[in-house]
């Protein structure tokens, strides 16, 4: 196997282990705008592991309420009720208030698909 020699014209370029490389000295306080570089990084990496936790808990919380399955579909809340045992005025506030927010949502989710179901509509009318 050949050995590497330099030779003269090839300046060799020393590295202490020891040593950082920096574009500038860490004597120098860091310049406002690096400043802000480096806080508009760490905001953006907070807010993300924010957002996913806080949607990680709703989901959480969704499941153990029994309104979402484990693939993410509702669930009737009122599965377990064979028929309708009050009148109006004795419903309890908190199964109105849960009727309401379960329609909401299927409501919600159900908007999207209504959405694009008449979005592509005049498409395919118009190309049959």
């Amino acid at each position: 196997m050949a050995q590497r020699q330099d030779s003269d014209s090839v300046i060799s370029a020393g590295y202490d282990a020891e040593r950082s490389i920096s574009l500038f000295e860490t004597d120098e306080p860091a310049s406002g705008i690096d400043r802000v570089r480096s806080a508009v990084s760490l905001t953006k990496e907070a807010a993300r592991a924010i957002s996913i936790t806080a949607i990680e808990a709703v989901r959480e919380g969704a499941l153990f309420m029994g309104v979402i399955g484990n693939r993410g579909q509702l669930v009737n809340p009122f599965r377990h009720i064979d028929a309708a045992i009050w009148t109006e005025p004795d419903v309890p506030d908190d199964m109105t208030e849960t009727a309401y927010d379960y329609c909401e949502e299927l409501t919600r989710r159900e908007a999207g698909n209504f959405y694009h179901s008449f979005k592509y509509l005049q498409i395919w009318s118009v190309g049959r």
